[in-house]
């Protein structure tokens, strides 16, 4: 739920609620399914899809999101020599609504699902919590997302994207240098710049000997107000995030808080794979 509190406050403390979803049901008069083979900017290796195969569906209170193996789906070789036109697709982009595979340019061999309030609602300073259990499994990642409503400063990340808890759901994850990027580490904060030149504000915890973070129900809370950013697991401080003076987009024109002094958009979905999120030379039990 999100509502409208301006300050740093205690996680529980609602002033006015703007915004309150319980997943009784998949209303589409909230939610927008997003339909595409994603190119730029992260580049993720799989299709986001709304069809019949329920790899996004209700139960129990909880949205759900089950990725799938496209050649379970549309046979062997699917990935490498099929045809996939997307019906419905949302992107303005031909080849995110169209593509055949090829040796050397396959299909995304993964269907996955992801929702956005972006034609339904948008809010600037507040506070948004989400309970939620996040995906395990090789190359899977949680999408819980603020992202702009309007591209003022430019697009994709230069006008900004706020991620609002994310776990990798590799069991074992290490970078060349030691660092781990499994699901024992967590991470809040926020993407800014262009594809060439792009900055990452992260806040971040790692639980060598503890629990993984994709075992449990959490609930995530991000406060944001025009002086920066507050991140809390279920009620506990994890961490915060605020401009230097030169600002998040390092010595431009507007305030310092741009790019996130706009409206942004909720999204929500289950991300595979993709440029971003998983550091070049990073080794999954061993493998690259």
């Amino acid at each position: 739920h999100i509502n409208g509190e301006k300050t740093w406050t205690v996680p529980n403390k609602i002033t006015n609620l703007l915004f309150h979803e319980t997943f009784d049901s998949l209303k589409d008069s909230v939610w927008n399914h997003e339909v595409k083979i994603p190119l730029t900017p992260d580049y993720e290796f799989c299709v986001y899809h709304n069809d019949q195969h329920s790899s996004i569906y209700v139960e129990n209170g909880l949205l759900k999101i089950k990725p799938l193996i496209l050649e379970n789906l549309y046979g062997d070789n699917a990935t490498t020599y099929g045809k996939l036109i997307l019906s419905g697709c949302t992107s303005k982009i031909s080849a995110e609504c169209e593509r055949k595979g090829k040796s050397f340019h396959i299909l995304p061999p993964i269907l996955s699902a992801r929702l956005s309030t972006k034609n339904t609602f948008s809010f600037q300073y507040g506070k948004i919590e989400i309970r939620a259990k996040f995906p395990n499994g090789d190359w899977l990642y949680p999408e819980m997302w603020l992202q702009p409503k309007y591209d003022y400063y430019g697009p994709n990340y230069s006008s900004g994207c706020v991620i609002l808890g994310l776990s990798r759901g590799n069991e074992n994850l290490i970078s060349t240098d030691g660092k781990i990027y499994d699901s024992r580490t967590l991470d809040f904060g926020l993407r800014v710049g262009t594809t060439k030149n792009l900055t990452n504000h992260i806040v971040s915890q790692t639980l060598e000997n503890g629990p993984r973070w994709t075992k449990d129900f959490h609930t995530y809370t991000t406060i944001w107000d025009s002086s920066g950013f507050q991140f809390f697991v279920d009620g506990k401080e994890f961490g915060k995030l605020t401009p230097q003076e030169n600002g998040w987009m390092y010595g431009n024109n507007f305030n310092k808080m741009a790019p996130f002094d706009q409206q942004f958009y909720i999204t929500l979905g289950l991300g595979v794979g993709g440029i971003r999120v998983f550091p070049d030379g990073t080794t999954s039990s061993g493998n690259v």
